[in-house]
This record gives structure tokens, C-alpha cells and sequence, in this order.
């Protein structure tokens, strides 16, 4: 290792024992110390994340061997020796080159090793995060994926740089949700599909600083969730509408397979591009499962969904925050659109019902009609540009036919033809609009023409103030329109991230 490797690897290696992940602490501060003996930094840190005494004695003691007037050390040695016997062997192995070590130092042994791995395929260090439970990573370096679950670990894959999370949370981003802090140490996309469609859906794997395991997923649909693995309740079977929780049975919303399309990091099992799942997702309340089906085992998450919000406010990403109070103020004032589209349409309708059903009553008068004779009614005053809606209804119908015109006569006695109606087989009504060209006084010329029909008695009606059926029907479909839109609006904005999302 060069000056630039042993440095970054000391970097990371403090980032991790200050995250709590002793475990690839060790291995890290041990590859600097196999590389530089006298880094003091280096076995302080060290001294901080070894598990026995022994080890941590030893490391104490280097750091004291380095720099005698190390204060924290000697406090720590002092402490250490008055809990328990000194160690009597030495635990970190170094160089065997002596011109490389100090003289004053005393020597090491190699009865112990901190494990350093590195990439099968390119030879780069891997910073692995998760510690022990970590089954597969994806070299930085050269984009190989890689089993760590054989003794040799070995390359199955190769991971596209090209393919990032549909959303900006990267590998090593750390954010608290709840009590717990957790640090990204993996991610991967799956594609799902059925007989109908297909989608996506990403998932970052979690690592808290005690060690724990927790998944975060986000769907465009059913928005982000936070899930850990649980124990099966049951036997579980993939056609079954229920399955086995702890507290009863959830029921199952969704089944279908997918498959891994993409991934980086680090993850808890041996995953690659291309293995394929079926999996059930199901709920219970608020809680929301999901099994996974492989041929290896069945798995039991649960978790719970997480506002989308408090997400982002936890990654400290305060511009898609302030986007996202935005968004959310303006569905609100869409929504409240929508809302008074709807109420103003309501009442809209409810008056045009009620004026048409009622309008104003201008004449009512009953008839007595012979065949070829008219008759002319009382005089009645209209309004020019308004709807009028005249009305016979025949008291007596019978089977015979017969037709009956109606006409409009105004004061300069102009006739305007309003309608004819043949009257027969059990017709008794009918109605027509007119409106008028002007205002004044208006009779109305009821003819029985010749036909079947001698002799029929009727009552005409006029009404004003009548709404015209297409401008009612037009102004529906508008309103209707338009708060469908405001609702639209309201309920579908893109989130503000959508820019980033991955093609």
C-alpha cells in the first residue's frame, strides 16, 4: 500500500469505529498497521474497536511505545490492567521487514490477523460497512459483484454504474428514523411483473450502529416503508389470501415475481443481477409484510410506511423538504378547488332543477278544440332573450289521431309556428322552448287539424324563465371538467425529486 491507500483506508476505518461498526473498523485499522507500524492514529482507533482485553492491551501498548506522552493511552493501559491480568500474547501481526519497524518497539507475533479483503477481480480493498452479516458487495473499484459466503471469495456478476436509485439517497448516507441511526450500505432495483404490467421498485439496505439490519423501500405508488426480517408465524404458501403473522393473519394484496435488475453496496444474502423471487406483499392495519420466495428460503418482512417528508428531513435534504411543504400547500389549495367546483356545481344544478321544474307560471288556460277550428288564448307578456316553455296536455286522449299546432302571436300580430303534434295511440303532452325576439304582450293559436280526432279538450301552460337543455347540459360538463381537474391536480403532482429519477 501507498501513502495515498494507507491514508483513505485509515479515514474509513475511523468513519466506521465512529458509526459503531467495529467489525470492518478492525479490518481496516488493521490493514494500516500491517501497511505502517508507527501510525499512532491508527492503533489509538484500533485500541478503541478490539473486543478483548488482550487485544486492546496490546494495542494501548504500541501506541504508548510510539509516543510516551500519549495521556489518554496510558489512562486506558492503567485502567485496563486494573480490571484484569495483562495479556501474555500479542494479538496484531506486522510487517517481518525489522528495517520498517523502530528499534525501540518491541517485536510482534502472528499468532493474530485482522482480516483484510480485497476484490477477486481488480485487487481494491473492500470497505465492507455491515460487518458479519454482509453475504454479498460490489467492488467500488471495478463494479464486480461479489459472494463473500465461500471461504475464497469469489466474482458472480458484474454491476452497471449506468443504473442508480430512482431517488438521490446514496450508498453511505446516513439519517435517524425513530430512536435508530442508520448508514445506506446497499441498494438494488427489482422489476416485478404479472399477465398485465410490469414495474420497479428500489430498496436500500440499512445498518445501524448496534448492528441491526432494517430495509427502506420506495415505490412510486405506495410511497416509502421501513422493514426488518421477522420469523414466520406458519407455513407459508404462495397461492394461500392470507398469511401468518405474529398478532392473527394478514390478508394478501398482491402477489407476482420480479427480478433483481440492479445493485451496489453491500446486501445480506448472496444476490445478483437476474435472480428471480416471488413474493406476496400483505397488510394488517397499519402494519405492511412481505414474503419473498427463493429456492433457497422463504422471508417474512414488516415494517410500516414512512412520510415521505420525514424521510428527506432525516437526510438533511432541506431543498426537496421545502419542495415537498410546497407541493403540499398547493394540493391543498386544489383540493379545495376541487371541493368548491363540486359544492358550486351541486348548487347550480339544485337551482337550474328547481327553475326548470317551477319557472315562472305566465298561462294557464284550458281549451276546447273541434276539428279545423282554433282557438286563441288569453294574453300573456314575455321577456325577448329568455327561455319559455309551453306545455299541452290533452284531458281526454283517445285512440283516434289527430294533430294539433301551436303558435306564437305577437302585438303587431306576427304568427311564429312553435310546434305540431299528432296526438293518438294514448299521447296526451307535449313541450316545446321558444324564445322570444321580443318583449310584449303574447297570445297563443291552438288548431286541431283534420284527422281521425272530432274533438279534444287540453290545458296549455306558459312558464318563463326556463333554462335552454344544451346551455344546462354544457355548463355540467364544465364544471364537471373542471374539478376534475383541480382534483387531478391535487392528488397527482409529481414529487419534486422527479427530476432525478433514474430513466
Amino acid at each position: 500500500m501507498d501513502q495515498t491507500q494507507i491514508d483513505a483506508s485509515l479515514q474509513k476505518g475511523i468513519k466506521a469505529a465512529r458509526r459503531g461498526h467495529k467489525e470492518p473498523a478492525q479490518k481496516l485499522l488493521g490493514q494500516v498497521v500491517q501497511a505502517d507500524p508507527s501510525n499512532e492514529q491508527a492503533w489509538m482507533w484500533l485500541a478503541k474497536v478490539v473486543e478483548q482485553p488482550e487485544q486492546k492491551a496490546q494495542c494501548l501498548e504500541r501506541v504508548i511505545q510510539l509516543n510516551p506522552d500519549n495521556q489518554w493511552a496510558s489512562q486506558e493501559l492503567a485502567a485496563l490492567q486494573n480490571q484484569s491480568a495483562p495479556a501474555e500474547e500479542t494479538i496484531v501481526s506486522a510487517p517481518a521487514a525489522e528495517a520498517e519497524t523502530p528499534p525501540e518497539l518491541k517485536p510482534i507475533s502472528a499468532d493474530y490477523k485482522l482480516e483484510v479483503l480485497n476484490c477477486p477481480n481488480c485487487g481494491s480493498p473492500l470497505d465492507i460497512q455491515g460487518g458479519a452479516g454482509v453475504k454479498t458487495i460490489v467492488c467500488q473499484a471495478c463494479g464486480s459483484v461479489i459472494d463473500l459466503t465461500p471461504e475464497q471469495a469469489a466474482v458472480i456478476g458484474q454491476a452497471s454504474k449506468k443504473k442508480r436509485p430512482l431517488l438521490p439517497i446514496e450508498l453511505g448516507a446516513t439519517f435517524k428514523l425513530g430512536d435508530a441511526r442508520y448508514q445506506v450500505i446497499g441498494w438494488l432495483r427489482y422489476e416485478g411483473w404479472d399477465d398485465e404490467d410490469r414495474w420497479r421498485w428500489d430498496e436500500w439496505l440499512l445498518a445501524s450502529s448496534e448492528g441491526e439490519f432494517r430495509w427502506l423501500t420506495y415505490d412510486p405508488e405506495e410511497g416509502f416503508a421501513l422493514q426488518k426480517k421477522v420469523p414466520l408465524s406458519g407455513p407459508v404458501d404462495f397461492g394461500q389470501a392470507t398469511i401468518p403473522v405474529p398478532d392473527g393473519a394478514a390478508r394478501v394484496t398482491e402477489r407476482a415475481q420480479a427480478k433483481i435488475i440492479a445493485l451496489d453496496g453491500e446486501l445480506t444474502w448472496r444476490a445478483k443481477i437476474g435472480e428471480r423471487i416471488r413474493y406476496m406483499d400483505a397488510k394488517k392495519g397499519e402494519q405492511r409484510y412481505s414474503v419473498e420466495f427463493t429456492p433457497d428460503e422463504v422471508e417474512l418482512s414488516v415494517g410500516k410506511t414512512v412520510p415521505e417528508e420525514a424521510v428527506w428531513q432525516s437526510l438533511g435534504n432541506q431543498e426537496i423538504v421545502a419542495a415537498l411543504q410546497k407541493q403540499k400547500a398547493t394540493r391543498s389549495i386544489y383540493r379545495r378547488l376541487a371541493l368548491a367546483s363540486l359544492l358550486f356545481l351541486l348548487l347550480s344544478c339544485g337551482c337550474m332543477l328547481f327553475t326548470a321544474a317551477s319557472g315562472t307560471s305566465l298561462l294557464r288556460q284550458d281549451v276546447s278544440l273541434s276539428r279545423g277550428e282554433s282557438v286563441t288564448t288569453n294574453p300573456f307578456t314575455v321577456k325577448s332573450g329568455r327561455v319559455h316553455e309551453v306545455t299541452l296536455q290533452a284531458s281526454n286522449p283517445s285512440d283516434q289521431w289527430g294533430p294539433i299546432t301551436v303558435e306564437a302571436l305577437d302585438s303587431k300580430g306576427n304568427k311564429t309556428l312553435l310546434f305540431t303534434k299528432t296526438f293518438g295511440d294514448g299521447d296526451s303532452s307535449v313541450s316545446h322552448t321558444f324564445r322570444p325576439k321580443q318583449s310584449g304582450q303574447y297570445r297563443l293559436i291552438v288548431t286541431l287539424k283534420e284527422g281521425q280526432m272530432t274533438q279534444v279538450n287540453a290545458t296549455i301552460t306558459v312558464r318563463g324563465g326556463i333554462w335552454a337543455s344544451f346551455l344546462f347540459v354544457f355548463f355540467i360538463i364544465m364544471m364537471v371538467i373542471l374539478g376534475f381537474i383541480f382534483f387531478i391536480k391535487g392528488r397527482g403532482a409529481k414529487p419534486p425529486y422527479s427530476h432525478t429519477l433514474a430513466k
